[in-house]
């Protein structure tokens, strides 16, 4: 099959949740031997040249302009005081296609004409109008999250609601247009079952995993260390300064001499703390994730699947993470997870830290749990586009 994908987000450098995910979707299908293009419209600018590299001639750069909507919906809640009082009590949400420029809509047309794609699969409810640029092909939709009442979810945790938010019905209005509709995970496809017209399709097509197994002979530091990776979103921020602030101290006097590495944009944002390094940008995040005796995911809230944890299991890394981090998984500990609430996340990570028996244990759960769950997708994936 001939597919197109359709994103406002770029997929390289692959260095936030939203773009692996799109770029393992991606790879899910050309592994199907599927003819893969990929057009970037672009809202969220990424590296050309990567992408160049990636797709070829496959490529597609479809440029994007702000529409005048989105500029008024900024200015109706400029107030910080009553923005806040209105996302609390649900009164302010945006539009379905606020982000949507209708002159995008030429060239996806003249794509469709040119190449006659047998599936389109489109990225984010808020970029569903793109679905209408191509009649005849079968319309697919990734959803990635939940986005119908996400400002409430965001208000009571005391976050200003950013990126992008809507009402439930809007959102069912975005699963309409496409014949299939892919969640992340089977909460939220429970979710869009209920939201959709009976005449959408749902599907659960989580995230693929990378998987990259341990080189041979590797030990793993000589001192106990935790690795996290991840962008500065307001859930990945939230967690890491709860976490701090109460469970670090404790996982510190539990494990004398134990470093929590941080890797990605998060670390603009986290605060200092005895014991944590900020990395940065990695470019190798194997050796980072290999070089380390745990990975901890403190999330707390949120929607999606949580990709760093799928990634921590990819890498055959023990995982500690709150129920949350685990939303989604279907894993625990003989599948390399371990998991805490508030009270009880640091006991966990000593635990992990203190018990090379488990660690073993717990990395071959890891690499089984990600073979077994990416033949899954793939079958998934299959299924979703009709092949």
């Amino acid at each position: 099959m001939k597919v197109l994908f359709v994103s406002p987000v770029p997929t390289h450098p692959v260095n936030a949740g939203h773009r692996a995910r799109i770029w393992a979707l991606v790879r899910l299908a050309r592994e199907a031997g599927h003819d893969v293009w990929f057009a970037h419209i672009e809202r969220e600018m990424g590296e050309p040249p990567l992408m160049d590299q990636a797709f070829g001639p496959r490529f597609v750069r479809v440029p994007w302009r702000e529409p005048e909507s989105a500029k008024v919906f900024r200015r109706s809640v400029a107030e910080p005081g009553l923005r806040r009082r209105l996302w609390q009590r649900g009164f302010v949400s945006m539009a379905l296609d606020d982000w949507w420029d209708p002159g995008v809509e030429a060239p996806l047309r003249e794509l469709h004409e040119r190449e006659r794609f047998d599936a389109v699969c489109v990225e984010y409810v808020f970029a569903s109008a793109a679905l209408r640029c191509f009649p005849g092909a079968r319309t697919l939709l990734d959803t990635h999250d939940r986005f119908g009442g996400r400002a409430r979810v965001l208000a009571r945790h005391g976050i200003e609601p950013n990126f992008f938010y809507t009402t439930r019905r809007r959102e069912g209005k975005a699963l309409g247009r496409a014949q299939v509709v892919l969640a992340i995970q089977e909460d939220e496809a429970r979710y869009f079952r209920r939201t959709a017209p009976r005449t959408t399709r749902v599907v659960t097509v989580s995230h693929a995993i990378d998987v990259c197994e341990p080189p041979a002979g590797c030990r793993g530091p000589d001192k106990p260390v935790l690795f996290y990776c991840g962008s500065d979103n307001s859930a990945n921020v939230h967690g890491m300064e709860a976490f701090l602030r109460r469970a670090w101290p404790d996982v510190r006097a539990r494990a004398p001499g134990v470093e929590l590495r941080l890797a990605g944009s998060i670390c603009s944002k986290a605060p200092e703390a005895d014991g944590v390094v900020k990395l940065g940008r990695v470019e190798d995040l194997a050796s980072e994730y290999h070089g380390a005796t745990a990975v901890v995911n403190p999330t707390v809230f949120g929607t999606g699947i949580k990709i760093k944890s799928l990634e921590a299991l990819g890498h055959g890394v023990p995982l500690v993470t709150t129920p949350e981090g685990a939303k989604g998984l279907g894993a625990g500990e003989v599948a390399g997870v371990l998991v805490g609430d508030s009270k009880t996340l640091a006991p966990a990570v000593s635990r992990v830290l203190g018990d090379a028996a488990l660690r073993a244990r717990m990395r071959e759960g890891a690499l089984r749990f990600a073979h077994e769950w990416n033949a899954r997708q793939r079958q998934a994936l299959a299924e979703a586009l009709g092949a």
